[in-house]
């Protein structure tokens, strides 16, 4: 059987508007409260729900329970090694099938009840968490060089006697070893919202006063900042540890609340949970446009782009899939070869596929399943120019495909473009 990479494509362009039309669908979830995702690329899937983490190798259809508790995030670092926070942090070594507590549980200054997770180039972890001191709740930093072996408190807020509300939302450290943390404490008569840092071999101080930092990211070598309430809020850009500043928030919904960032060389992703919103930008956040939510009906708790350029929403009531393509319009222009969205989308029991070429080509479309395996070849054989339509059955033979997630590519001399489908029975 034939395997292959799927890899998304962007046109370059100037002075070209964007329009996102395709839906969003509603695929097979282990539970309801989902809040993170990871799909490996041989198309493991690991879900974090509020009652447990699941896992799946048969796209989304069947579902095994992990862990029997509580999982908000799942980081994967360089080395294979994958994470998931809980009331502990948990370690799989093997794609998830197996999970452990990589350190002693019982001891005092160890992660525990994990609000946030930054695993750097290195394997480095570095987590803050809620935490009890006298009664009183502290949060707390911790970092472990040894793949959670064993751990550093690297930080510790300030005891207050009677809060309301404590928390920390996030960690980063940059290549240069700066520390960067942003917490939220109130009681009924003072309230303090920060962003601080610590240079290496520094003293901790203030980088933004009444800003809170939900989700930091480094990416080319810049600091991005996914805020909330305060001043700067929005998405903030840094390439100088937050010294100066850029608010990238051209196009983001009033008022410019966002949780979390995916930021990718050919597309940014920023989550406004405030406004349920979803938002792209293909110039690395200088302008941003919003995702058509239709089809999208619940509350979205977080994103994830797959490596195959697939995008999910983890939701109060399930797993949902943006169906794509991401449409260019206006003073493109339009290569003579090209393979369209097949519709319907998603089908049941059948589907058309176009595609069109403009020299005489041997041409071969296939279909493959998420894992990127072959399911079947549609055409295989030398065409004359011209623009053709298939039609693609989801069941032929003793084969019957269950729901989920299929892609089909078109191969025509040097062209070759993937698409994704989506079968819903």
């Amino acid at each position: 059987m034939e395997k292959i990479w799927l890899v998304f494509s962007m046109v370059h362009f100037f002075s070209v508007s964007f329009q996102i039309s395709a839906q969003w669908v509603m695929l097979n979830s282990p539970h309801s409260n989902v809040n993170d995702l990871y799909i490996s690329n041989n198309g493991k899937i690991l879900c974090a729900c509020d009652s447990g983490l699941y896992y799946s190798i048969d796209n989304f259809q069947n579902w095994d329970n992990l862990i029997d508790l509580p999982v908000k995030r799942i980081k994967r670092d360089n080395y294979g090694n994958i994470y998931a926070t809980s009331t502990n942090l948990y370690k799989s070594t093997d794609q998830g099938l197996s999970w452990h507590v990589p350190y002693n549980a019982s001891l005092d200054s160890i992660p525990q009840y994990i609000s946030n997770i930054f695993i750097n180039d290195s394997g480095y972890i570095f987590t803050v968490q809620f935490h009890m001191q006298d009664g009183f709740p502290t949060p707390l930093g911790f970092k472990s060089a040894d793949f959670g072996e064993t751990w550093d408190r690297i930080w510790k807020g300030t005891v207050y006697s009677s809060p309301w509300f404590y928390t920390a939302w996030s960690i980063i450290e940059n290549n240069t070893g700066t520390l960067f943390v942003s917490y939220t404490y109130f009681d009924p008569y003072y309230r303090e919202t920060k962003i601080i840092k610590k240079v290496l071999g520094g003293d901790w101080v203030t980088l933004f006063d009444d800003t809170e930092a939900r989700n930091m990211y480094i990416f080319n070598q810049a600091l991005y900042f996914a805020t909330g309430s305060g001043r700067p809020r929005g998405v903030i850009k840094s390439t100088d540890d937050g010294n100066t500043f850029t608010q990238l928030t051209n196009g983001l919904s009033f008022p410019d609340l966002v949780q979390q960032l995916i930021l990718k060389s050919d597309i940014f992703v920023a989550l406004d949970p405030h406004n349920n919103a979803i938002f792209y930008s293909y110039d690395e956040g200088e302008n941003w446009s919003p995702f058509n939510l239709g089809g999208l009906n619940s509350t979205i708790n977080s994103v994830y782009l797959d490596d195959n350029r697939t995008l999910y929403a983890c939701t109060d009531s399930g797993i949902y899939v943006y169906t794509g393509p991401l449409s260019v319009e206006d003073k493109i222009s339009q290569t003579d070869f090209s393979l369209l969205q097949n519709y319907p989308n998603p089908f049941n029991p059948s589907t058309n596929i176009q595609y069109a070429i403009s020299s005489r080509q041997f041409v071969t479309l296939k279909v493959f399943d998420v894992l990127g395996k072959e399911i079947t070849t549609l055409v295989n054989e030398e065409k004359p120019a011209g623009s053709y339509e298939v039609e693609f059955k989801s069941s032929f033979g003793s084969l019957q495909l269950a729901s989920g997630i299929y892609y089909y590519q078109l191969r025509a001399g040097d062209f070759i473009e993937t698409k994704k489908m989506i079968l819903m029975k």
